[in-house]
């Protein structure tokens, strides 16, 4: 498995930092990342943090990205 940290962010361009949704790269797509989930060890878009509302991931330890890190 492959451990993402939210402090270290992918970058797409020398000028702005962008952290990409880890579960939807994976399918090829780039959404930006709006939470780090630490159980699940992945960045996470606001579609795929909704699953998180469900049972079995509800106590998941989720924080939000920092601007600028």
């Amino acid at each position: 498995m492959t451990t993402n940290r939210p402090i270290q962010p992918k970058v797409e361009n020398s000028e702005v930092e962008i952290i990409w949704c880890d579960a939807c790269l994976k399918d090829d797509q780039r959404v930006e990342a709006i939470v780090y989930c630490h159980d699940c060890e992945k960045n996470l878009c606001e579609q795929c943090e909704m699953i998180h509302q469900f049972p079995g991931y509800k106590n998941h330890r989720r924080t939000r990205p920092k601007p600028g890190l």
